[in-house]
């Protein structure tokens, strides 16, 4: 049985939310907007999860990197609440870390003012101590800033954090932060690629997460929610 932590910390995109369709919209109407062609959203699920300066270089090119992040982020401002949701588990998660007395952060390479936005709306922010993004001066993932950041506003050393992500991005940045990792297929990345970072941990849902946190009297219906 895997030691019990302390704390979580969580990406967002992809392990907590499906935000693809929002991305999506506000990524294709930049693309438009410099007369390029729009993505199929297979295809946009492929090359998020680096920030979005990172996704303006992909797509609209360095040059054009600055502009296109303000086309996007205008965008992504009205479409980013209205068309993002939680993943199945998601908050039956979050709700029994709550009760277990975990404590939570957010560690996303999306902005913080975007990720505070989405997670109020979704009625689940107030679990969280803390959610950081790159706005707030630090190196998008897999620079270990944010974590430790992150680590420091909860109180909790290194070895007492599980980071939950999608990518192998959130392995990278785990490994070099000194925290262990756990990752789902959910996101942008497959589950064999997801096995090949070497994650310390793999599960198929969010739900299996609690096996590593201390046991308490659990009140998720697992039976329900794996119906």
């Amino acid at each position: 049985m895997p030691a019990p932590y302390a704390a979580a910390l969580f990406d967002l995109d992809g392990t907590l939310i499906d935000s693809y369709a929002a991305i999506h919209d506000a990524l294709n109407l930049t693309l438009r907007h410099f007369a390029l062609e729009p993505l199929a959203l297979h295809r946009v699920r492929r090359i998020v999860g680096d920030g979005i300066e990172s996704l303006m270089e992909k797509t609209v090119g360095k040059e054009r990197r600055e502009e296109g992040v303000a086309i996007f982020r205008k965008r992504y401002a009205v479409t980013g609440p209205r068309m993002t949701e939680l993943l199945p588990g998601a908050d039956e998660l979050t709700a029994e870390l709550e009760r277990r007395n975990v404590l939570m952060g957010v560690v996303s390479n999306k902005p913080s003012y975007f990720s505070v936005e989405i997670l109020e709306a979704l009625g689940i922010l107030d679990r969280f101590v803390i959610v950081t993004g790159p706005d707030e001066g630090f190196a998008p993932k897999p620079d270990p800033a944010m974590l430790f950041h992150t680590l420091e506003a909860l109180e909790a050393e290194p070895e007492e954090a599980v980071l939950v992500g999608d990518m192998p991005v959130d392995v990278r940045a785990a490994r070099a932060a000194g925290v262990d990792v756990a990752v789902l297929p959910t996101g942008s990345s497959s589950r064999n690629e997801l096995l090949d970072a070497r994650a310390d941990h793999v599960f198929s849902n969010l739900i299996e997460l609690l096996q590593l946190f201390p046991p308490r009297s659990a009140t998720v219906d697992l039976d329900a929610f794996f119906k």
